[in-house]
This record gives C-alpha cells, structure tokens and sequence, in this order.
C-alpha cells in the first residue's frame, strides 16, 4: 500500500528528486507544508537542500585580467544560481587560480545541481587533496570512478593516496584495473613501483619505475625510486647514479596524462601561467609562438619583468641581438632585477664574442644569486674560452657543489680536466655517469674514455666507448658515432 502511495503521489505532484552524493535529496517542484512533507518522506526523497553560499572571493593579490575572470564567473553564478555547468565553471576557475577553499564550495553546488556529472566529482576530489582533506578526497575519488570507470587517472590518483594511508590491497587492486587495459600507463606503473618499495620487492620496484619512465618520460620521483631501491639491495653505485638523476630532473615536472586536470591548467590566464607556456612553445622548437604568448603578458602589463627577461634569453639565442638589448634595458629600469636576465644577456655577448662583457655579466648574476649554479657554469664556459682553465675548473666544481645534478658542468668540468691532463680527476669525475640515453651522456663516455686511454687504462676505455656505442637516442649527431667507431677501431688495432 504505501509503495503504490509513493508512485502514486510522485505521479500526481510531479515531485523531481535526484540524490546528492551523500545520500540526501535535493528537491525540486514540490509544495510545502506538513503534509507535503510527509508525502516526501513516503516518497523517498528528504526535504530540499539548500546550495551552500559562496563566500566573498579574496582577488585583491591577483593580476586585473585574473580578478575580471572571477568576477564575471561570480556575477554569471549570481544571475544562475541552479545552473549546474554556470557553478562547475566558477568552480574551475578558483580551482585553476589555486582558490582551493572557494572553489571546493562551488564544487559542492555543482554537483548537487548535477550528482551525475563524472568532472565536477572528479575535480572536486583534486581540491580536496589539495586542501589536504585526505578522507573527503578519497571518497569522492570513488564516487568519481563510480561515475566513469574507464577514466584511469581518477584511479591512479586514488591509488596514489591509498598508498599514502597504508592500504596497499586497495591500491594494488586499482592499478591492475588500469594495467589490464593500458599495460603501459605511465603512472599506475609508478604507483605500483611505490607499492613494490613497500614490500621490499626491490627488483620488480625497480622494474615497475624503469618501465613508468619508459612509458612517460624522465621523472625525478621515478628515479628516486629506482635510487632507494639499489640503496636497499645494498648497490650504492647504482643507487648514486640515479640519485643524480633524481637530482637534474627534480625542477621538471613528471609528464602525466591527465585531459581533465589539464583543461583547469588551461584556464590559468595569469602572467606566470602564460610564461609557463611560452617556455613549453620555445622548448618545443616553436620560438614564434613563444614570442606571441610572451607579447599578450606584455599587452596586459608592460612592466612584467619576467617577460622582458624571457624575451631576452630567446632573442639572444636567436641572434636578433638588437631586441635582446632592447627587452634588458626595459627590465634592467625595473626592479628586482632578477639574476636569469644578467645571464640571458651573457648569451647574446658569448655569441658576439665579447667574453670580458659577458663575464662581467654573469659577475653580476652571481652578486643577486651567489651560487647559482647555471651562473656559475656559465662563467666557467667563459673562462675556458678565455684559456684560464684553472680558474674555469674552479667555477664548474663550485656550481656541482651547489647542484650535483647539473650535467653540463660535469661534461665541462671534465672536459677541463683532461685539457690539464688531469686525467684522473676526469675519471673520479665521471666514475657515475647516469643511465641516460642522450646525447649528453655519450659526450661524457668519451671523455671518460679518453682520460682511461691517457692513464693506459685501455679496457676501460673500450667500455666506456662501447656503452656509448650502445646509445640510440635521436639526438646523438651522426659525427660522434663515427668518432665512436673509430677510437674502436684504433684501441683493437694498437691494444688487441
């Protein structure tokens, strides 16, 4: 009787009830009073939940086109309270300018406007890991995975932060439903590294992070793994050398693939976030594009000191040296004059050939940043051009003293050294090259292999050459090969 009673009623008044993701109902369309209220109680559906308020957006610190953005975000809300998509995009917004606490309220109204929608949950968990609400998160993690379970960074991210709170069944479960269907994925084989390492499986953790770097690229956190690993095996070689290899990839950021969390970096229109991009198009070959992104933080703020200095590094690289002194004198007029635009400059006036004006330059940078170990690599490139080897030897230890992971001023330094046939320094120098296929490391096993050779160290020799001929990256130029070959070559020939 009172099943009939609900469909009926629900019928007659149509009543429209969605469950939040709680467990309660959100109700719309129904009349009010204390009979009304009984028949919502029959129905299934609880009383109407109010959205929560948004309280006011603190945007004093940010740029005018970032406060503009919110504000027109707020005011849509304010004239469409109950619009689902009008909340999730006030929401993303907050969400990409870091307004974590804001953003996580306007999440909530979005998705008890719209419980189904598999993004509003999804990135609702994302700000609640941000704020640190580490249980919120990991529910709403599920809830997401709920909504679309072929979504698999929702569940190597879930993953990820079970490992954190010791459940390693529960992790482990999720990753082998991402890995059934994409053995490869970059980062659920990451995760399960972590987890092996938590095992003490030593060798199928090294395994698992070696093939996450295969899958995604070089990641510092990866390498760490692998570096732990050895050290737990007792292999303090190995682990050195991918210590260091944590050490030159800790500044880039891993290589995830994620659309969703990408499309709220998208929507950071903020002069760093722009720059941030402009560094990807250069780094990326497109130089053109670069300039462009640069210019639109230029048009919102002509005074934007990192911009000017940004340009600066790309014209002198360039060789458009006229704009490079044109953006350095903008911003040298500014203030604080960052060290990097001192040595962008000392770019242009190494290209020129103007060495005193360059190291006076890089002087400069370093008297902002004492220790800056690019600063001081660079300095070093001067003076060894300048034929002060010593003193460029100097430079190049100072600035591995000060970042180990710097692999330019290990090549350079012992470079250096075996100019000063100093030939056992290069080999303690380069005695842990990293495991890298690149044409950097190739460069560094033919030193390494020329200091052995001096040093009549001829086996060794011939393995550091042969690991360098082993290489395969695309960007080994086809004259090192040859030169590989041919100091093969002539060690069998004279040495066999």
């Amino acid at each position: 009787m009172i099943s009939t009673l609900k469909r009926r009623t629900s019928e007659h008044l149509n009543i429209r009830c969605r469950l939040t993701v709680d467990g309660r109902a959100v109700l719309g369309g129904a009349r009010t009073g204390a009979f009304m209220l009984l028949v919502l109680l029959l129905a299934g559906c609880g009383p109407a939940r109010q959205l929560p308020v948004i309280p006011t957006i603190p945007t004093e610190a940010f740029e005018p086109l970032v406060r503009n953005e919110i504000a027109n975000a707020l005011a849509t809300v304010q004239r469409r309270p109950r619009n689902a998509r009008v909340n999730g995009r006030l929401a993303m917004a907050l969400h990409a300018y870091r307004i974590f606490a804001h953003a996580e309220i306007a999440y909530r109204r979005a998705r008890l406007l719209d419980p189904d929608a598999f993004r509003w949950a999804y990135y609702h968990a994302d700000v609640l890991l941000a704020l640190g609400w580490q249980d919120d998160a990991a529910r709403v993690f599920r809830e997401a995975i709920a909504l679309d379970p072929d979504y698999h960074p929702a569940r190597a991210r879930l993953a990820s932060l079970l490992i954190r709170e010791g459940d390693l069944e529960g992790s482990a479960a999720l990753l082998d439903a991402v890995l059934a269907s994409d053995p490869e994925h970059g980062e659920a084989l990451y995760e399960y590294g972590r987890i092996h390492l938590r095992r003490d499986n030593f060798q199928q953790a090294i395994a698992a992070f070696e093939r996450s770097i295969a899958a995604a690229g070089p990641d510092a956190a990866a390498y760490f793994g692998i570096a732990q690993a050895y050290r737990n095996l007792g292999d303090s070689d190995r682990a050195e050398r991918f210590q260091a290899l944590h050490a030159r990839f800790v500044r880039q950021p891993p290589r995830k693939k994620d659309p969703r969390l990408a499309e709220i970096a998208a929507l950071n229109h903020s002069s760093t976030a722009l720059l941030d991009r402009a560094r990807a198009h250069y780094e990326g070959g497109d130089k053109d594009r670069a300039i462009e992104v640069i210019g639109r933080v230029l048009n919102d703020n002509a005074d934007n000191i990192a911009a000017h200095t940004a340009l600066v590094g790309i014209y002198a690289r360039m060789r458009q040296f006229d704009l490079a002194d044109r953006h350095y004198g903008v911003a040298a007029g500014l203030s604080p004059v960052p060290a990097v635009l001192h040595l962008n400059l000392a770019v242009a006036r190494v290209a020129e050939g103007r060495w005193v004006e360059a190291a006076s330059l890089v002087e400069d940078a370093l008297a902002i940043a004492p220790g800056h170990a690019a600063a001081l690599t660079q300095l070093g490139n001067i003076r060894s051009t300048q034929g002060r080897v010593d003193d460029a030897i100097e430079n190049y230890r100072l600035a591995l003293t000060n970042d180990p992971g710097l692999l330019m001023a290990r090549e350079r330094l012992a470079k250096n050294l075996v100019a000063a046939a100093r030939y056992r320094e290069a080999v303690e120098v380069l005695a842990r090259i990293p495991p890298l296929d690149d044409a950097t490391t190739v460069r560094m096993l033919l030193i390494l292999a020329t200091a052995h050779e001096n040093l009549d160290e001829y086996g060794e020799a011939v393995a550091a050459l042969t690991q360098a001929q082993a290489a395969t990256a695309a960007d080994i130029p086809q004259r090192l090969r040859s030169d590989i070959r041919r100091r093969l070559d002539r060690l069998a020939t004279n040495h066999n």
